[in-house]
């Protein structure tokens, strides 16, 4: 069976609206690989989706890469992969106004507990400033067909909070808040020491994508220089079990600015508008690249992202 032979990664997701109305206590689960932006869409997909002639229903496979067992989307196509993992799923919707986002649903966006015990899932963890995300448990056949096996809550929680300031808008007697900066936290949810990595290179601004309802989007001016960096043991930060590292993002720094394609970077302080949210991303190098670290093996490899915000002091 899948269950025993599958082979078993780890998705990331929160949980929402639980209690079916038949079947007992269930939560409704909404991966981060459920929105799919049209950057990852391959074979016929893009071309589709740019006629505006993707439609609901149509199957779609999800190629997977994986860091440690936490798996995260290569992309998506309509052609099935050989000799790769992939995930089976099918289109649930298309939004064609301006929008690059696909939705996918995998039959695994519903997962059944004991009953009562549905509102404890519900509820995203939360630990002090630190929401931990909660990671299920897929066992994946080669011919892609998934079956939801358990669930665990992430080793490393991540927390964001904003220094804001409000003023009068130019030349008027409108007060606004302005975002001012950003700190960034990742705390050890774990009963064991973790290492992470703790330099600026491991941290990147990204537009969130489900917010993304135009064609030419905001771009981080520092996204093609995180790859290239190789850590050291100094850049390598032992946290013991509830210890935690913060780090402060200037918005005013040009390091943070942002632009879109043919405009002149810019501070994200004080883009209001409400699909321009923003989320700080902690990506750690990968394994490959740590191997001869002294604390090597206690290194969390994977990727937290922020909750979304704006320029306007607002956090979703």
């Amino acid at each position: 069976t899948i269950l025993r032979k599958g082979r078993v990664i780890y998705c990331r997701t929160a949980p929402i609206d639980p209690r079916h109305p038949f079947r007992g206590d269930y939560i409704r689960l909404d991966y981060e690989i459920s929105h799919v932006h049209t950057n990852f869409l391959r074979g016929k997909l893009a071309e589709l989706k740019a006629k505006n002639q993707l439609e609901k229903g149509k199957k779609v496979y999800a190629v997977m890469r994986t860091e440690g067992d936490i798996a995260s989307l290569d992309y998506l196509t309509d052609e099935k992969p050989a000799g790769q993992l992939f995930l089976k799923g099918r289109i649930e919707s298309v939004y064609y106004y301006k929008t690059p986002i696909v939705n996918v649903s995998y039959g695994i966006e519903a997962f059944y507990v004991e009953q009562n015990k549905g509102r404890e899932l519900e509820r995203t963890r939360i630990r002090e400033d630190a929401q931990i995300p909660l990671e299920m448990a897929v066992a994946v056949a080669r011919n892609g067909t998934t079956v939801l096996k358990g669930y665990r809550w992430s080793k490393l929680g991540v927390g964001l909070k904003l220094e804001t300031v409000t003023t009068n808008l130019s030349n008027t007697t409108q007060r606004v808040t302005l975002t001012k900066s950003a700190e960034f936290i990742l705390m050890n949810a774990s009963k064991e020491n973790i290492g992470v990595i703790n330099n600026m290179a491991c941290v990147s601004l990204e537009q969130d994508t489900l917010r993304v309802w135009e064609n030419n989007p905001w771009q981080w001016v520092g996204k093609d220089t995180t790859e290239q960096f190789i850590p050291s043991d100094p850049d390598v930060k032992i946290l013991k079990p509830g210890e935690e590292i913060r780090i402060k993002i200037d918005l005013a720094d040009p390091q943070w600015f942002v632009n879109k394609e043919g405009e002149k970077p810019r501070t994200i302080t004080g883009i209001s508008d409400w699909n321009a949210r923003f989320r700080v991303i902690y990506r750690a190098p990968s394994i490959e690249k740590c191997s001869s670290l002294k604390n090597a093996s206690l290194i969390w490899h994977g990727y937290m992202m922020s909750r979304a915000f704006n320029g306007g002091g607002r956090i979703d």
